[in-house]
């Protein structure tokens, strides 16, 4: 069963979101486009797989947003390459392939927009994936896995990190 988000006010596109409240029990503000960005990277990446799968897909964008090597916002991060005129390789395979729509009724995307918001509202502070940066799928060997330092294995997704990270 999945728990619905209503406790998340997604920002219209003219409210401040930089502001950082004292009160633990306030609403945090997510801006809408880091929220449907980060759900359907999820959704696309690991969709198929455990909360826990989606949760780690999911904190990769978050460890790369730290990083000052990648973009600085979370839809940034997710598009990285994506975009035309590409000067470096599609981040997340999906952002540059021909997709099926999201199924906004399925379970698979009313967890994936679950995890999204646990990670953007602050709410998951355990980092499943210890900082990695990078992860693929099981059934494929990128060349440049073997330059970083392999992690965790989360369901059919290779957790890697950099070897100075």
């Amino acid at each position: 069963i999945v728990e619905p988000i209503s406790l998340v006010k997604i920002a219209q596109a003219d409210e401040a979101t930089d502001e950082i409240s004292d009160d633990p029990d306030a609403v945090p503000i997510i801006p809408k486009n880091d929220l449907q960005c980060m759900a359907e990277n999820i959704y696309y990446e690991a969709g198929g797989q455990s909360y826990a799968g989606k949760l780690a897909v999911g904190q990769v964008v978050l460890n790369r947003l730290k990083l000052p090597s990648y973009p600085n916002t979370i839809c940034g991060v997710i598009y990285e390459g994506s975009t035309k005129p590409r000067t470096t390789a599609c981040q997340f395979s999906w952002t540059c392939s021909k997709r099926n729509p999201i199924a906004k009724n399925s379970d698979n995307w009313m967890q994936s927009l679950r995890a999204a918001t646990e990670l953007l509202s602050n709410k998951n502070t355990i980092d499943i994936v210890e900082g990695a940066t990078n992860f693929h799928a099981s059934s494929v060997k990128p060349s440049w896995s073997k330059r970083l330092k392999f992690v965790a294995r989360i369901d059919e997704h290779l957790f890697y990190k950099g070897t100075n990270q």
